[in-house]
């Protein structure tokens, strides 16, 4: 408002606003459980707007879409926060949840032999694991027996060209 001679003066235009509410959002956890391996895929889903951003740890997953839902196989191991802030008509709502989960890292696990990886014909040779809890043995792929604490393997009659493998459990993954 201003003032002419004494007399106010009002500018001739007006503004009628329209206010558009922030939408309120939820974030659920879709996948069950609370404990996941490194890798193992884990699914949040947000819900109250029409496009959606997702964070871990602060750190923005990608622009909005319109995917409610983000499915993760790249968690960092520990505890991320999982947050969204969801858009509806041009306004942002910050998610009125934080979700987190314990990410287990896998185990690196190593295997060493008494024999190196030349010996004779009709020898035996004894592999050993480690870097895990329970160890499962396999032998062109075929397994020699279900996973046990036990972390070696004796092998008589190795043939020329065999591979063996084995995988490591700790902690469930």
């Amino acid at each position: 408002q201003g003032t002419t001679n004494g007399c106010p003066n009002f500018a001739p235009q007006t503004f009628d606003f329209v206010v558009k509410p922030q939408p309120t959002v939820n974030l659920f956890k879709v996948s069950s459980g609370t404990t996941f391996c490194q890798g193992e895929p884990v699914s949040f889903a947000g819900l109250g707007a029409t496009s959606y951003e997702f964070f871990v740890d602060g750190i923005s997953q990608g622009a909005a879409t319109t995917n409610s839902q983000i499915d993760f196989d790249n968690l960092p191991v520990g505890n991320p926060l999982i947050t969204v802030v969801g858009f509806t008509d041009g306004c942002a709502g910050p998610s009125l949840d934080t979700l987190s989960v314990q990410i287990l890292p896998l185990p690196t696990v190593g295997l060493t032999s008494n024999a190196g990886t030349s010996l004779c014909e009709g020898d035996t040779v004894t592999v050993f694991a480690n870097g895990a809890t329970s160890y499962q043995f396999l032998l062109d792929g075929i397994a020699q027996g279900p996973a046990t604490p036990i972390d070696s393997l004796e092998l008589p009659n190795l043939q020329s060209g065999e591979i063996i493998r084995v995988v490591g459990i700790l902690n469930g993954c």
